[in-house]
């Protein structure tokens, strides 16, 4: 599995969440999730950034002496389980899943005052920037990366 890797089990992204809840960086970016939305997210699908198609099948719970030696003390942390499924996403189906989503999700700074202002404008930028690259990169990679 190559990362980062993005969940394509749904097809629109939910109002209340963003990019980096979708597209994950490595497994740590997991573990801030509870284990009861871990248990939820179970058999969702994921796409990697070879276009490999994976199948989220389980988790564990890392013990507690394995995440002082990484550093990960005071908060749970799962490892997580893939099955690798005989699938690949095709480019153009990546594209036109993402660009629906990228479109569609809510701008995180939407009071239009003072810093939040400053803010939005950025983020509307950048998400021009991502929909530009979506529709004319070929790579899963960068699309992710945005």
């Amino acid at each position: 599995m190559k990362f980062p890797i993005t969940n394509i089990s749904i097809n629109i992204w939910e109002n209340n969440k963003t990019d980096d809840d979708y597209i994950k960086d490595n497994t740590a970016s997991f573990n801030f999730q509870s284990e009861k939305e871990l248990q939820l997210s179970l058999d969702t699908q994921f796409v990697d950034s070879n276009g490999d198609i994976y199948k989220f099948i389980s988790f564990t719970k890392i013990p507690f002496l394995k995440r002082i030696l990484r550093l990960y003390i005071f908060t749970d942390k799962y490892e997580l389980i893939f099955d690798k499924l005989d699938k690949k996403m095709q480019i153009k189906d990546f594209q036109n899943l993402m660009y629906e989503n990228i479109k569609n999700m809510p701008y995180e700074y939407d009071n239009l005052v003072g810093e939040d202002q400053k803010n939005f404008i950025e983020e509307k930028e950048h998400r021009e920037y991502w929909l530009n690259l979506i529709k004319t990169s070929n790579s899963f990679e960068d699309i992710m990366n945005g």
